[in-house]
């Protein structure tokens, strides 16, 4: 399989653009164009101040299949909350997906995540403050109502996808990513689904501070194609 040339990359809840979380993004952006990648890093409607909207997973959905009808990627990205909206878009927009040949699904988080997390009114709306004083993140009314449950998603995704974790995320389990793979290779048998932790990284690749070793693994997990085999540091 050829290196992805055309890729979209859908984050998290927090805005990109938050300064918390904005080297991370920035250093994906940089390994696109080290590698003369196109890249499109999508930001949803609530995530950029001063231009309204709330963000949602139909919201979100809503911009990503607008950004797969323009740019027609062969590869996606999808990062935490990012990686909901493109199991959404395998699952609700296959036409918007010829082009593509994958995905990359990392800081997957499921139902028990959403329930022990985010399963009362109370923690849904210190979250739902956190975002809009720290992550740039407006929440519409229904955010936490209108969320699917990703692993009925996960084989009904007809494309091939890798799901990746760091070793010290708490939203997810490595025993987790190797179920749902299971799940979709029974599934989906055309496709192809890896699984991969990359060692001391977070619920957010390349996050602030962390060292060139451990980023250079991260970006290896989100660019490299099926073809060629992981080799993390």
């Amino acid at each position: 399989m050829h290196s992805p040339r055309n890729i979209l990359v859908l984050p998290g809840s927090a805005s990109p653009l938050a300064p918390a979380v904005t080297s991370a993004y920035e250093t994906i952006v940089n390994e696109a164009a080290r590698r003369a990648v196109k890249l499109r890093l999508l930001v949803y409607p609530g995530q950029r101040l001063g231009e309204g909207g709330r963000l949602s997973y139909r919201t979100a959905l809503k911009a990503a299949q607008e950004a797969c009808e323009a740019e027609r990627p062969d590869w996606i990205v999808g990062i935490s909350l990012g990686t909901i909206v493109a199991l959404g878009l395998a699952c609700e927009s296959p036409r918007l997906m010829r082009n593509c040949s994958g995905m990359v699904l990392w800081g997957y988080y499921g139902s028990e995540t959403l329930q022990s997390r985010w399963g009362n009114e109370s923690l849904q709306r210190a979250s739902a403050r956190l975002h809009a004083l720290k992550l740039r993140t407006q929440f519409a009314s229904d955010y936490f109502a209108v969320h699917p449950h990703p692993e009925g998603m996960i084989p009904k995704a007809a494309c091939s996808m890798r799901l990746a974790r760091g070793s010290v995320d708490e939203l997810n389990s490595l025993a987790e990513l190797e179920r749902l793979a299971a799940m979709h290779t029974a599934a989906q048998p055309d496709t192809r689904c890896e699984v991969i932790e990359v060692p001391n990284a977070g619920h957010l690749p390349c996050s602030p501070g962390c060292a060139p070793n451990l980023s250079r693994d991260c970006l290896m997990a989100l660019f490299q194609p099926f073809a060629r085999p992981l080799k993390p540091s």
